[in-house]
């Protein structure tokens, strides 16, 4: 009976370290496998950042160029103008000038 008991208990001892390491293999696995998806999330979300990024960039570039077009046209406007008003004031200055020479008087 003694060496029943004993063949019992070393079964059971077995049979416990045999699930010890079956546990311990399984956990170093968990923790290989938590690893990887650890760093595929990151990977993903870099990449994700960089897609936001790009958009964000290409985003402000666009409105950037809209607002270039929009100070040119009223830049070019603005210079028109100008030189509308110059040409109207030409003439008269002409006209002034003119005048003044023929009639030799001068501002004094």
């Amino acid at each position: 009976m003694a060496l029943e008991a004993i063949e019992t208990i070393r079964l059971a001892e077995r049979d416990m370290q045999r699930l010890c390491d079956e546990a311990t293999a399984q956990g170093k696995q968990l923790v290989v496998k938590a690893e990887q998806d650890g760093l595929r999330a990151l990977d993903e979300a870099r990449r994700d950042a960089q897609a936001q990024g790009a958009a964000l960039i290409a985003e402000a570039e666009k409105q950037a160029a809209e607002r270039i077009a929009k100070a040119l046209s009223q830049a070019e406007q603005d210079c028109l103008s100008f030189r509308q008003d110059a040409q109207s004031r030409l003439d008269r200055a002409a006209a002034l000038i003119a005048e003044r020479v023929v009639t030799g008087s001068c501002p004094s």
